[in-house]
C-alpha cells in the first residue's frame, strides 16, 4: 500500500513538473497609443495631414525632480494603422511603480498619463497587464482598430 502511494504521489510529482518546463513569461507588451481628434477620431500625427509635428511629441515621467525622456517609436499593424509605443512603460509602472508619465505635446501642452501594470502569475505562467490606462480626465479606451492600442483623445481646436 505503501508503495502504491509513493507511486501515485511520484507520478503527480512530475506531471506537474512536466507541465512547468514548458512555462511561458512573455515580455511585456509596450504601451501602444494613438492620439486621436476628440471630434471625429482622426489620427492627429498620420492622417494624410496631420494636425501636429511628430517631431514635437516627447514622453517623460519625473525622478528626483528631473525628467526622465523615455523612447517612443512608430509601429504599424497594416500599411495604413500607425501607432506610437513605448517598451519601458510597463517595467516602469510595475517594477519601480512609477504610474504619472507626461506626454509633451507642442507648446507647452502636456498631457497626464496615469499607468498602472499588474505582473500576474499563475502555476506556470506569469504576464505582465494593463490595470489601468488613464490620458488626460478619463480612461483611455481601446481602439477598434486593434485591441492593444489605446486611443487618447485631444481636443483640437
Amino acid at each position: 500500500m505503501k508503495n502504491n502511494l509513493l507511486i501515485i504521489f511520484s507520478i503527480l510529482i512530475l506531471n506537474g513538473c512536466e507541465r512547468c518546463r514548458n512555462s511561458c513569461s512573455p515580455p511585456p507588451d509596450p504601451l501602444r497609443f494613438k492620439i486621436v481628434n476628440s471630434s471625429d477620431t482622426s489620427d492627429i500625427y498620420f492622417e494624410n495631414e496631420p494636425i501636429y509635428n511628430l517631431d514635437s511629441l516627447n514622453l517623460y515621467y519625473i525622478e528626483n525632480e528631473q525628467r526622465r525622456f523615455l523612447e517612443l517609436y512608430v509601429g504599424k499593424f497594416d500599411p495604413v494603422h500607425y501607432y506610437l509605443a513605448c517598451d519601458s512603460i510597463p517595467f516602469l509602472s510595475y517594477e519601480r511603480e512609477i504610474k504619472t508619465f507626461y506626454l509633451y505635446l507642442y507648446h507647452n501642452n502636456v498631457k497626464i498619463m496615469h499607468i498602472d501594470v499588474d505582473y500576474i502569475s499563475d502555476d506556470c505562467c506569469s504576464w505582465y497587464e494593463y490595470k489601468e490606462v488613464i490620458f488626460d480626465r478619463g480612461p483611455a479606451p481601446v481602439s477598434d482598430i486593434h485591441p492593444t492600442v489605446y486611443w487618447f483623445f485631444l481636443d483640437v481646436y
